[in-house]
C-alpha cells in the first residue's frame, strides 16, 4: 500500500516536472505568439497526461516524449535561436525540479533519474527505446549561449560608454562649451587680414586659399580654449556639490552619475592638456596672447571656486571674475592671437581698433551674464552662505537691471553700426545692426514673460540670454 502510494506520488511529480518544463519553454517565447503554429496538438498532449497518470513511469515517459516532439515542431521551425535558448532554460528548470523531488521523496532514485531523462531536451527516449543525437544538440546550445553572452557584454559595454559620455557632456556645461566655440571661431574670422576680407578674383589671396591656414590656427586655439573651459566649470561643480543638490540636482556630481574622483581626474587632465597646448610651440601655432589668455582664465576660474579664496562668496569679486573671463580676457586675448598669426598686425602695440571694441562689448555682456546667473540660484546660495547680488537685493531687481543693461547695449551697437554703414561695407553692417536690434527687443520681450522669483522661469530666461550671446558672435564678422 505504501509502495503504491509512493509510486503514484513519483508519477504525479514526474508529470508535474514535464508540465513545468513545457510551460517554461512556452513562456520564454511568449513574445512571438503571432508567428507560431497552432497549439492544439500541445493541448491534446497535456490533456492525455491526466489519462497516463495512472499508467506508471512508462506512461509518463510517453507524455514527455510527445510533449518535447510537439514543442520542437512548433518552435524550432519558427525561430531556432529562441528554441535553443528556451531549451537551455528548460534543462535548468528540469534539473532544479528533479533535485527538489529527490529531497522531498527521500528515495526513489531510479524514478527521479528517469524523470530527469524525460524532461531533458537533448536526449529523450521514447517507448520504443529510440533516442536523438545529444552531442550535436549540446554543441549548438553551447555555441548559442556563448554568442548570446558575448553579445550581452558588448551591449553593456556600449551602454556604459554612452552613459559616461552623456555624463561628461553634462559635466562640461554645454552652454558654456558652445559659447567658447562660437566666440573663438568668430574672433578668428573677425581678425582676418584685409586682403582676405575684400578678396576678389584678382586678389593675391582668396578665402578658399586661406581656409587651411584659418582652420589650423583657429582649431589649435579652440582645442586649448575648450579644455580650459572644461577645467573651470568642472572645478566649480566639484566645490559646489552641496549647493548644486539644491539649485541644479540634475548635474552629474549632484545626482551621483559621476563621483568626485572621476571629476578630479577630468579637470586636471583638462588643465594640463589645455596649458600644454598653449605653451607648446612645436607646431608654431601659439603666441603670447594665447598663453596669457589660457593662464589667466584658469587662474581666475580657480580663485572663483576654490577655498580659501572662493571669490564667488563676494558678489562684486564674483561678477568681476565672470565678466573678466567671459568678457575682456577671452575676447581680447583670442583676437590678439588671431591678429598676430594671421599677420593682420605686426605687434600688440598696433592691434586694430576693432579688437578693443569687441573686448569692450563683451565685457559688458559678461557683467550681465554674471548678474543673471545667480538669479535662479538664490535658494541654494542663501542656504550655504553665498551672498550674491540676487540674495542681497532680490531676484526681481537684479533681473531687471541685467535685462535693461543688455537691451541698452544691443540698441547702442545697432545705432553705431547703422551710422558706420554709410562709410563702408553697408550691407554686412546693416545686417549686423538688424541682429543687434532684434536681440535688444528680444531681451525686453522675454523678460516681460517671466517671474524672476520662479527659479525655473529665471533659468529659462538666463539660457535665452546665452542664445543671444551666440547670435552676437555670428553677427560679429559682419560688423568689421
Amino acid at each position: 500500500m505504501l509502495t503504491s502510494s509512493a509510486h503514484r506520488g513519483s508519477v504525479s511529480a514526474s508529470n508535474l516536472v514535464v508540465l513545468l518544463g513545457c510551460v517554461t519553454i512556452s513562456s520564454s517565447v511568449r513574445g512571438q505568439e503571432a508567428s507560431l503554429p497552432s497549439r492544439e496538438p500541445m493541448r491534446r498532449i497535456l490533456s492525455s497526461s491526466r489519462v497516463n497518470t495512472g499508467r506508471g513511469m512508462r506512461g509518463t515517459m510517453k507524455v514527455a516524449n510527445q510533449a518535447v516532439k510537439s514543442m520542437t515542431t512548433m518552435y524550432s521551425t519558427s525561430n531556432p535561436s529562441v528554441w535553443w535558448s528556451s531549451a537551455s532554460v528548460s534543462r535548468g528548470s528540469s534539473s532544479s525540479s528533479n533535485g527538489m523531488m529527490r529531497r522531498r521523496m527521500g528515495g526513489s532514485t531510479t524514478s527521479s533519474s528517469r524523470v530527469a531523462s524525460s524532461t531533458s531536451l537533448t536526449t529523450i527516449p521514447d517507448s520504443s527505446g529510440s533516442s536523438s543525437d545529444s552531442g550535436s544538440s549540446h554543441n549548438t546550445v553551447s555555441a548559442s549561449t556563448t554568442t548570446g553572452s558575448s553579445g550581452t557584454r558588448i551591449t553593456r559595454l556600449l551602454d556604459s560608454c554612452t552613459k559616461s559620455l552623456k555624463s561628461l557632456w553634462k559635466f562640461s556645461r554645454p552652454h558654456t562649451i558652445i559659447g567658447t566655440f562660437v566666440s573663438v571661431v568668430a574672433l578668428h574670422l573677425t581678425m582676418l587680414p584685409p586682403d582676405i576680407i575684400m578678396s576678389s578674383a584678382s586678389a593675391s589671396l582668396s578665402i578658399m586659399a586661406f581656409a587651411p591656414e584659418f582652420l589650423k590656427v583657429s582649431g589649435y586655439a579652440l582645442s586649448a580654449a575648450l579644455l580650459i573651459n572644461l577645467y573651470i566649470v568642472g572645478l566649480n561643480q566639484i566645490t559646489d556639490i552641496k549647493i548644486d543638490r539644491v539649485n541644479k540636482p540634475d548635474l552629474p556630481l549632484a545626482s551621483g552619475e559621476m563621483n568626485k574622483s572621476q571629476a578630479l581626474g577630468v579637470v586636471f587632465f583638462a588643465l594640463l592638456s589645455g596649458l600644454g597646448l598653449g605653451f607648446s610651440n612645436a607646431l608654431g601655432l601659439t603666441s603670447v596672447p594665447l598663453q596669457l589668455t589660457l593662464l589667466m582664465s584658469a587662474l581666475l576660474g580657480t580663485l572663483y571656486s576654490v577655498p580659501p579664496f572662493r571669490l564667488k562668496r563676494f558678489p562684486t569679486s564674483a561678477a568681476l571674475c565672470i565678466s573678466a573671463v567671459r568678457g575682456f580676457v577671452i575676447n581680447f586675448g583670442f583676437a590678439a592671437h588671431a591678429a598676430l598669426l594671421f599677420k593682420t598686425t605686426e605687434s600688440l602695440v598696433s592691434l586694430p581698433l576693432r579688437c578693443w571694441l569687441v573686448a569692450s562689448f563683451y565685457t559688458v555682456y559678461g557683467i550681465v551674464i554674471a548678474l543673471a546667473k545667480d538669479v535662479p540660484d538664490v535658494t541654494g546660495d542663501a542656504k550655504f552662505g553665498i551672498r550674491s547680488f540676487s540674495v542681497r537685493m532680490g531676484q526681481k531687481f537684479i533681473m531687471t537691471l541685467a535685462s535693461n543693461m543688455l537691451a541698452g547695449l544691443h540698441f547702442a551697437v545697432a545705432g553705431l553700426l547703422a551710422i558706420l554703414s554709410f562709410d563702408s561695407n553697408p550691407i554686412p553692417r546693416l545686417i549686423a545692426a538688424a541682429c543687434a536690434s532684434y536681440a535688444g527687443i528680444s531681451v525686453i520681450k522675454e523678460r516681460a514673460k517671466i517671474d524672476p522669483s520662479d527659479s525655473e522661469q529665471a533659468y529659462k530666461y538666463y539660457m535665452h540670454l546665452w542664445k543671444l550671446f551666440y547670435l552676437s558672435y555670428f553677427a560679429l564678422p559682419l560688423a568689421q
